[in-house]
């Protein structure tokens, strides 16, 4: 069953269609049988631009007075990104926690929908996102446009089934590539897909059993280096807007972000430990590196997203 009336809209990136996509999951839920399995993915589109108002939240500045408000069009977010001063950007961050606060809230009504069910303890829920936004850290409110931190550091929350290791907080580095293969085996107990459903009963080793995998020497003198693949491939919906075209593609590290620009040959080196907002390129920095050589080695063996 499949069902994207909500987005049946003259605009669909105005208003809030949290509470709608909640109330159609549960009422889709409620003609599942509790004996029998099922699946249901519920895509909450609030936190996009245009980014609204939520009165009953009220994040929002009341004394700001730039330009900043809610429902803001795509064309001028992206004039005024550059321009963003401080207060622009935590104004703009307000009415984005805004909507993240009413996905949260319409997340809470099908927890507890779920939790009334028979089935609740044999059900695995998982939390997560497709994509971060910028806000104008970088001059550019959106996404698509980069690797850095806040476009693809993303949530991972799951609840498997009787709270099993609830709790439990990872520092492994992940890759959603290997999410379907992971909710598979969780709930079969095998699958010949990458997956990284052993994370859960504590046997998880970075590299095994995941979409990637690196050698086992050193990585810039890292023993078993937790490092992971990402990749941006836009294409923009109208041929005429041929700027918005981006393609870039890096590693990421614990310690390290590594991305280049393959439009532009561009390529970029982020210290993330002592360097979290990644503004300081170290790509030119003589003691980097060693690091960059294997990582533009590793990038060269790799499997990526071929446009053809």
């Amino acid at each position: 069953h499949w069902d994207d009336s909500p987005s049946e809209r003259p605009n669909p990136h105005r208003g809030s269609t949290a509470t709608e996509v909640a109330e159609q999951g549960m009422a889709w839920l409620d003609s599942q049988s509790e004996s029998k399995p099922w699946f249901l993915t519920l895509h909450f589109f609030d936190p996009h631009s245009s980014y609204e108002e939520h009165p009953d939240v009220g994040f929002a500045e009341p004394e700001y007075s730039g330009w900043v408000q809610p429902g803001l069009e795509n064309d001028v977010l992206r004039k005024m990104g550059p321009l963003a001063t401080p207060k622009d950007r935590r104004q703009l961050s307000h009415y984005y926690d805004e909507e993240i606060r009413a996905v949260d809230a319409a997340f809470e009504q099908v927890l507890q929908t779920l939790q009334k069910r028979d089935d609740w303890e044999d059900t695995i829920v998982v939390f997560t996102s497709d994509h971060g936004e910028e806000l104008a850290e970088r001059g550019y409110i959106g996404h698509t446009r980069t690797l850095h931190h806040e476009q693809i550091d993303l949530p991972l929350i799951v609840r498997l089934p009787g709270s099993r290791n609830a709790g439990t907080f990872a520092e492994t580095l992940l890759s959603q590539k290997d999410l379907c293969g992971t909710m598979l085996e969780l709930a079969t107990g095998s699958t010949e897909l990458s997956s990284f459903a052993n994370l859960f009963d504590g046997t998880f080793e970075p590299n095994s059993h995941l979409s990637f995998q690196v050698p086992s020497q050193s990585l810039g003198g890292i023993e078993r280096p937790d490092v992971r693949q990402v990749e941006v491939d836009f294409v923009p919906v109208r041929s005429d807007h041929t700027e918005k075209r981006v393609r870039k593609r890096g590693l990421v590290g614990k310690d390290y972000r590594w991305f280049q620009n393959l439009q532009t040959g561009e390529e970029f080196l982020f210290d993330t430990s002592s360097d979290a907002d990644e503004k300081l390129n170290l790509i030119d920095d003589p003691q980097w590196q060693a690091l960059l050589h294997e990582l533009r080695a590793y990038d060269a063996e790799l499997s990526w997203w071929d446009e053809e």
